[in-house]
C-alpha cells in the first residue's frame, strides 16, 4: 500500500520540508494562500481557462481514507495560455445535490462559482502537503510525464447545506516556471 503524505498547516509543512521544498513554498506563497486560486492565476495571465479531464462517480480521488466511498469527482486542469498550471480534484457525496450543482459547471471555474454566491459559503482552513511522484493520482502522473520528483498541493472543503465539497489543488511545474518570471 502506498502511504499518503501528511496534510499540515503551511507553517508546519515548512518545518518538515527540505531547503528545495521551502524555496518552492516561497516562490508560490501568494498562490498557496490566496482564497480564490482563479483570481490569483488571472493576475499572472488573463488567458485563464479550465480544461475538464473528467466528471464521474468514482472512488479514485485524493483522500486519506483507505475504503473511500463513491463520490462525484470533477478533475480539471487550470490553464494559463493553454498550458496546465494546476491539476484540481473536487468531489462530494453523490447525494449532496447542492454541492453537485457546483461541480456541474462545465468549463467555468469552480472558484468563480463558489466565490460569487450571495451568501458566503463556509470554507475550512487550507492544509498542505508535498506529494512524491509515486503517490500522485494516476491521471496526474500521466500528465507530468516525469517532469518532477514531487508536487506541492493544498486542500480545503466548503460546507454547502451541511454537505462537504472537497477541493485538492496540485501546483504543476509549469506554474513554477511562470511565477519565477512574474
Amino acid at each position: 500500500m502506498i502511504s499518503q503524505p501528511e496534510w499540515l498547516s503551511l507553517e508546519a509543512l515548512r518545518l518538515r520540508s527540505s531547503a528545495k521544498e521551502n524555496d518552492l513554498i516561497d516562490r508560490l506563497y501568494s498562490l498557496l494562500t490566496v482564497e480564490s486560486l482563479t483570481q490569483g492565476l488571472e493576475a499572472i495571465d488573463p488567458q485563464f481557462d479550465v480544461k475538464i479531464l473528467s466528471l464521474i462517480e468514482t472512488s479514485d480521488y485524493d483522500s486519506p481514507d483507505i475504503n473511500k466511498p463513491i463520490h462525484l469527482c470533477r478533475k480539471v486542469a487550470l490553464r494559463l495560455s493553454e498550458a496546465a498550471v494546476i491539476y484540481a480534484e473536487s468531489h462530494c457525496n453523490p447525494q449532496a445535490s447542492e454541492a453537485i450543482s457546483f461541480l456541474n459547471c462545465g468549463t467555468k471555474s469552480l472558484g468563480r462559482r463558489l466565490f460569487s454566491q450571495e451568501k458566503m459559503l463556509q470554507r475550512s482552513d487550507f492544509s498542505y502537503a508535498f506529494f512524491p511522484l509515486h503517490t500522485l493520482p494516476q491521471s496526474l502522473r500521466q500528465m507530468l510525464r516525469g517532469e518532477c520528483d514531487s508536487l506541492c498541493a493544498r486542500r480545503s472543503y466548503f460546507t454547502i447545506d451541511n454537505q462537504a465539497l472537497f477541493i485538492t489543488e496540485w501546483y504543476l511545474p509549469e506554474l513554477v516556471k511562470r511565477v519565477v518570471g512574474f
